[in-house]
């Protein structure tokens, strides 16, 4: 049985430069008429080459799958792996009308380039600037930002697929809503930006939204326009480049030991809760996990075996974190130790549902008077941790990790023993009754 090859073993050596030299499949030689590819890989080190072949492979094989779509490919299809196509001849696709206006040279060039193709049409629409990008009006831009980024929401649970597309398809709505549905994509300019960064100040000024709301609305839609740009081959400029709103950064409030011990602590407080949901407010205490991460917790990221139980926050299929830094390891102490041995399972009736817990908490704690100000929620149990590390003066390192957060010089190392973070949470854990803490 013939071994399949590699991007390495369609490496060749020609007078000292290393290129990726690769027949055209006998089924695609109708749309491909090279016969023989050869891509200039620019180097004579051979673990470069070897790098840049596997690049060189797998944009050649996204040309040709392009290509066997056939004529029924979309005109974006066809925009696309015409400048596929340009750049793996070793040229920058340019339309028609840019080879007409540009340099003389150019157009010689890429005219020569053709002769002698034959039927080979790909070439020829790709050298020649034949497959000029398509109109895409503002209103149907969305649903193509959705097929563009469905490899990105593979690892993510179902309410987080869910609320991505809210956040972005609201922003992307506002912004059709304010300049008008016809406008074309590609047209897009610092113009139109300004108009809806304006009609969002006006909002503001109507007390109808926050100006940290506009913002975020602002950077969502700054990142589907420069993710389709990508996608189309479109040089759009950065429109939102220093158009961010003034605002004042109100850090959310934390809770005052005092709070805790004997409000939050105190016998019977929580009773009202069903028993998953105080358990994960106990979880919060000693650990500073936010509602996102308590739900995500499975029966193998929960480890009370062994002289440090703990909890290991990590991502996977269906559940990613909110940043590549929370990814982490929390030893469990005190009250959360004793609740994470009530539920060594994970919060299984709150799998995936971060929202509706952190609803169900925060609507009871109001209820009951639990919280101190309206600006208190559950997410404070997390300032609070903070606060905590702060007065125990644990090192800067040892509170990034254990907050999920980046780390402001360069890392070395696992960080601190476990053991070690171990006694500084417990040096800090809150006072309480084991004996009073509602655990049924």
């Amino acid at each position: 049985m013939a071994r399949h090859k590699s991007a390495s073993d369609r490496i060749k050596r020609r007078e000292g430069i290393f290129y990726y030299v690769r027949r055209v499949p006998t089924a695609l030689a109708r749309l491909d008429q090279r016969g023989i590819v050869r891509v200039s890989l620019r180097t004579d080190s051979w673990t470069a080459a070897v790098n840049a072949a596997v690049d060189a492979e797998r944009n050649l094989e996204a040309l040709w799958a392009a290509l066997a779509k056939g004529e029924s490919k979309s005109a974006w299809d066809r925009h696309k792996a015409a400048v596929s196509r340009a750049q793996l001849e070793g040229y920058i696709y340019r339309s028609a009308s840019e080879l007409h206006d540009g340099p003389l040279l150019d157009l010689v060039q890429q005219s020569k380039a053709v002769v002698g193709r034959g039927a080979d049409k790909s070439a020829r629409r790709a050298l020649l600037g034949a497959e000029e990008p398509p109109a895409v009006t503002l209103s149907d831009l969305f649903m193509a930002y959705e097929q563009v980024t469905v490899p990105g929401q593979v690892q993510k649970r179902e309410d987080q697929k869910r609320r991505w597309k809210v956040a972005r398809e609201q922003a992307w709505r506002e912004f059709v809503d304010c300049l008008g549905s016809e406008v074309e994509f590609a047209n897009l300019t610092r113009i139109h930006s300004r108009k809806y960064r304006d009609w969002l100040a006006a909002r503001v000024v109507g007390s109808h939204i926050s100006p940290e709301t506009a913002n975020k609305h602002m950077m969502l839609v700054s990142s589907i326009i420069s993710t389709m740009a990508t996608e189309y081959n479109l040089d759009l400029p950065s429109l939102f480049s220093k158009l961010k709103l003034q605002s004042i950064q109100r850090r959310r409030p934390s809770f005052t030991r005092d709070h805790v011990e004997n409000v939050l602590l105190r016998p019977e407080a929580l009773c009202g809760l069903n028993k998953t949901a105080r358990m994960a407010v106990y979880l919060a205490i000693e650990t500073g996990m936010g509602a996102e991460e308590l739900c995500a917790l499975r029966p193998e990221d929960i480890r009370l075996d062994g002289s440090v139980p703990h909890v290991r926050l990590t991502p996977r299929t269906g559940a990613t974190l909110k940043t590549e830094f929370r990814e982490r390891t929390i030893p469990l102490v005190g009250v959360s130790l004793l609740a994470a041995k009530q539920v060594p399972n994970g919060l299984e009736r709150y799998f995936d549902k971060a929202a509706s817990m952190s609803t169900a908490i925060n609507k009871y704690l109001r209820k009951n008077g639990l919280l101190p100000s309206d600006k208190h929620s559950l997410y404070s149990l997390r300032h609070s941790f903070q606060d905590r590390l702060n007065e125990q003066k644990a090192p800067e390192r040892m509170q990034a990790d254990l907050m999920g957060h980046a780390f402001s010089r360069e890392t070395y190392g696992d960080g601190h023993p476990i053991s070690q973070v171990q006694e500084v949470l417990t040096a800090m854990a809150y006072r309480f009754e084991p004996a009073a803490i509602d655990l049924g």
